[in-house]
């Protein structure tokens, strides 16, 4: 499996006589890894995944890294086209080297196990977008572009289309996903960026994965890497915790507060945010990233290395 990490290198995109409303300095994505691009209505997430893989022109000229992600990406639009027939016969248009147990196999991978014969009038629009993910499951492109996949679609669908999205991954392809924030996003992504004003930033929101692991009093303890915080007590079975950097207080020694949460770390690095903030990320047993201003950082002396306390209240946290 390639573990060399994706670069886009430089995008710029602009319509004719307009302005740029569209700029990054570069993606880079590891190999078997989800990034999440989330933003509002016309915030520019297709027209990005679009120019990604080639199907919008840009301007100015293509670098040598973008063309080469281009070679290596497929595209998967929000409303997928599925020619007349059953679903074997998209597959085997798809992927006419695809085997019996290939397609069986993609197929079992969306939760469309027996659907081969199945004609594609009579598929709902979220088994639509299932059959498109296992002709993509029968592609050999590295890189796949989903745009909104969870939108428009049942319950069961979305659920099947995040084990799908998470089984592409653990196979080793990678993955950019554009959806608003909210739950899907927040179960299938390993990174969050957001795009906003044109530009892509990475988000500062912590993403903990694990689970629920007991209940006490009018809350729950959620683990995460063996490490355990509490949550606000909620009805289901949950596998991600959210956390807003926003949300974490630093501090040289333990607070006395009514946050339920104080966990000891070290700084491993510390980031402008673009927003007049510091992005300190930590190493507390699991990673997490708080976010706070210069005059906090030169108050505490934060530098790598150094111990830390991060305080949080339960209530801080949502579960999906």
């Amino acid at each position: 499996m390639n573990r060399t990490p994706w670069n886009t290198g430089p995008v710029a995109f602009a319509y004719p006589e307009g302005p740029t409303i569209l700029s990054l300095t570069n993606l880079q994505l590891s190999p078997g890894t989800i990034t999440v691009i989330a933003g509002e209505n016309g915030s520019g997430k297709t027209t990005l995944l679009k120019i990604l893989s080639g199907l919008l022109h840009i301007r100015r000229a293509v670098g040598d890294e973008l063309r080469t992600f281009r070679t290596h990406s497929s595209y998967l639009h929000q409303h997928p086209y599925l020619f007349r027939g059953s679903v074997l016969r998209n597959l085997r248009l798809a992927s006419p080297q695809a085997g019996d147990s290939d397609i069986t196999r993609a197929l079992d991978s969306v939760g469309l196990a027996g659907y081969a014969q199945r004609n594609v009038k009579k598929l709902s629009g979220g088994e639509i977008k299932r059959v498109a993910l296992a002709r993509l499951f029968l592609s050999d492109r590295q890189i796949l572009l989903l745009d909104e996949p969870a939108a428009h679609v049942d319950a069961i669908s979305i659920r099947k289309i995040e084990e799908c999205c998470r089984g592409l991954a653990d196979r080793g392809r990678t993955l950019i996903v554009t959806s608003h924030r909210g739950g899907f996003g927040y179960r299938v992504a390993d990174t969050l960026v957001d795009l906003e004003d044109g530009s892509v930033r990475t988000s500062s929101v912590n993403i903990l994965r694990g689970s629920v692991s007991e209940e006490k009093e009018s809350s729950l303890s959620f683990e995460s890497r063996g490490v355990r915080f509490r949550v606000p007590h909620r009805d289901g079975s949950f596998q991600v915790a959210v956390l807003a950097g926003e949300d974490i207080i630093l501090s040289k020694q333990p607070l006395e507060s009514s946050a339920r949460n104080c966990l000891k770390g070290t700084i491993r690095r510390l980031d402008e945010t673009g927003d007049d903030g510091i992005r300190a990320s930590l190493d507390c047993g699991m990673n997490l990233v708080s976010v706070i201003t210069p005059a906090a950082v030169d108050e505490l002396g934060l530098r790598p290395g150094k111990t830390v306390y991060a305080t949080f209240k339960a209530s801080s946290v949502a579960l999906y």
